[in-house]
């Protein structure tokens, strides 16, 4: 029997926005139609004209219908695409949380780690596709800068299918798809879904992925399944309208989450917090507004050698440090949900004498760092400062463990 073969269900057919293979209508027709034929014990939800059915028990009645949902639900299958909405896709907030919010661990000893969630945690969700001739950085951009204000997707965009298990980028007939939670990859190793970069959009490059993340073409050999640890990866980038290669990364066990509360931020205000006035200035300080830094909430967490470091919450569970110094001023704006990984948010600063300062926000449990050059600092108020050449400083934090933090400079 066809769905053509039975009135009933060429009704469901007809009510059906996504599987009918006559016409489309109008949403909820199905549900309303069901609705009357549980209601009406009498029949007078049978299609017009027809000869009055056998009565059946109302149980019997209940099991057709689902039958016949579940017909109409093959039906959809077969002659049409499920239809998504932004209902569909995972929640999501702004700044670092513009595409997925974090996640929560509890740590042995209780101690919470909020991370970005892990890419095979994330719910079945459609995929973003861009007009045609859209570059992919341009896609993740105004993807972004569409969340920053406040909407889900940016003009043009539509919601379609979702994208092959383990990938986040798709370009076929000169058409990109992202995954809408994670349109700059996930990391072969944690598991954990990348940010967006730390910086202005406008400014960034595109991202690098791993090759295995990337399908160019609808059928696209290379795009194979991503391996475990320990192993290489090709990555790619795209680059002047033209996907290349990018080298290649290890990929590397993950390491042990770290804690990611931070005592500092909730001590009370003192006056000594007050920030100066200028950085009120959205022309001047930007960053501020773009990450929803509440400026009244700063604390002032280390005044040294003339300089002094605030660290300021941000929307999202973000925050902003600022090291305000001699010769002027920097700031850099992260997740709290770093900490779980890298064990730091760092800030890095040059001074007039060739030197380098690395400051570093830490979560609680860290209580001291050493230098590659055999120094000792101790954390005080979840944060620390040491000065080196320019060139880097290797940086191990102690106390909870011991873990590496990457420096600039």
């Amino acid at each position: 029997m066809t769905v053509a073969d039975d009135q009933v269900l060429t009704r469901l057919g007809l009510a059906n926005p996504v599987a009918s293979p006559v016409t489309p209508a109008a949403g909820g027709r199905v549900e309303a139609l069901l609705e009357a034929i549980l209601a009406d014990p009498d029949g007078a939800a049978r299609p017009i004209a027809e000869p009055r059915p056998v009565r059946r028990p109302r149980q019997a009645r209940r099991l057709l219908a689902i039958g016949l949902v579940g017909a109409t639900v093959i039906a959809g299958v077969a002659y049409g695409a499920v239809r998504w909405t932004e209902d569909d896709l995972p929640a999501a907030g702004r700044g670092p949380s513009a595409f997925v919010l974090p996640g929560t661990d509890i740590l042995p000893g209780g101690a919470e780690s909020r991370r970005p969630p892990l890419f095979a945690e994330l719910p079945v969700r459609p995929a973003i596709a861009f007009p045609v001739g859209v570059s992919y950085r341009d896609a993740v951009v105004a993807y972004y800068e569409a969340r920053q204000a406040g909407e889900v997707l940016p003009d043009g965009a539509t919601l379609v299918d979702p994208l092959p298990a383990g990938k986040v980028v798709r370009v076929a007939g000169g058409q990109v798809a992202l995954d809408p939670a994670a349109p700059v990859g996930y990391d072969l190793g944690t598991g954990l879904v990348r940010r967006f970069p730390d910086a202005s959009p406008s400014s960034i490059p595109a991202p690098v992925l791993p090759r295995c993340q990337v399908l160019l073409g609808m059928s696209d050999a290379a795009g194979a399944d991503c391996p475990g640890a320990p192993a290489r990866v090709a990555q790619v980038q795209e680059k002047e309208g033209a996907w290349r290669s990018a080298g290649t990364i290890a990929v590397t066990a993950a390491p042990a989450l770290l804690p990611t509360t931070v005592s500092l931020l909730s001590r009370p205000i003192t006056p000594a917090d007050a920030v100066p006035e200028i950085w009120r200035d959205p022309v001047a300080f930007p960053q501020f507004a773009q990450f929803g830094a509440d400026l009244d909430g700063a604390r002032l967490a280390l005044e040294r050698a003339g300089a002094r470091f605030f660290v300021i919450p941000a929307s999202d569970e973000s925050v902003c440090i600022v090291s305000e110094g001699r010769i002027g001023s920097s700031t850099t704006c992260a997740s709290l949900s770093n900490l779980a990984v890298d064990g730091a948010i760092l800030i890095t600063a040059a001074n007039p004498d060739g030197t380098t300062t690395h400051s570093a926000l830490v979560a609680d449990g860290w209580v001291s760092a050493e230098t590659s050059d055999g120094r000792k600092i101790a954390v005080a108020g979840n944060f620390l400062s040491v000065t080196g050449p320019d060139g880097g400083l290797r940086i191990t934090l102690v106390g909870a463990g011991r873990r590496r933090v990457i420096t600039r400079g």
